[in-house]
């Protein structure tokens, strides 16, 4: 978008996001040119690794599984809100989780968002299946949050699990 980069770091094999003069709504994005494909009948597992550089005042800054239209993923809000989300284009519509309502807030303070990160994602794709959130703290894959979406829908969750990764950000203001 106007007035944001995207810049390689040859050294640390990187790549830094930035905006210097956009205005709200503005974004930049990363996403990899292949969709990843479900395989119907198996749970699938999902590792993005990022570094937000901590809460940012102007960005809400996100990783995620997904498009414009279905999405699971991680965002932390300019306003310091940090949230799970699963992004659907189905009647049963987007759900948003902020950390406040994390089954496992216990472990909370042992993120720390001005460092690098491996989030990751494990769903079942049957369209009703369960979604768990999280993060490997060290040696150890720590589930956040889990969704469960069996038997409390009228609806799928998501309409297709064959998406790519993303990382990003969006101005605000």
């Amino acid at each position: 978008g106007t007035g944001a980069t995207i810049t390689h770091d040859t050294t640390d094999r990187n790549a830094s996001m930035a905006f210097s003069s956009t205005t709200a709504g503005g974004f930049t994005i990363m996403q990899t040119y292949e969709h990843f494909r479900y395989q119907p009948g198996k749970a699938q597992q999902i590792f993005i690794t990022f570094n937000f550089e901590g809460q940012d005042a102007n960005a809400d800054k996100f990783a995620e599984y997904g498009d414009q239209t279905n999405a699971f993923g991680v965002e932390y809000k300019a306003d310091g809100t940090l949230n799970f989300y699963i992004k659907t284009g189905t009647t049963q519509g987007d759900q948003i989780i902020p950390s406040t309502q994390w089954t496992n807030q216990g472990d909370l303070g042992l993120l720390d968002f001005t460092k690098e990160q491996i989030f990751f994602i494990q769903f079942e794709a049957l369209y009703v299946g369960s979604v768990s959130f999280g993060f490997q703290i060290g040696t150890e894959r720590t589930v956040f949050h889990t969704i469960n979406n069996s038997n409390n829908s009228t609806a799928p969750y998501i309409q297709t699990a064959n998406l790519p990764i993303a990382v990003g950000m969006v101005a605000q203001g």
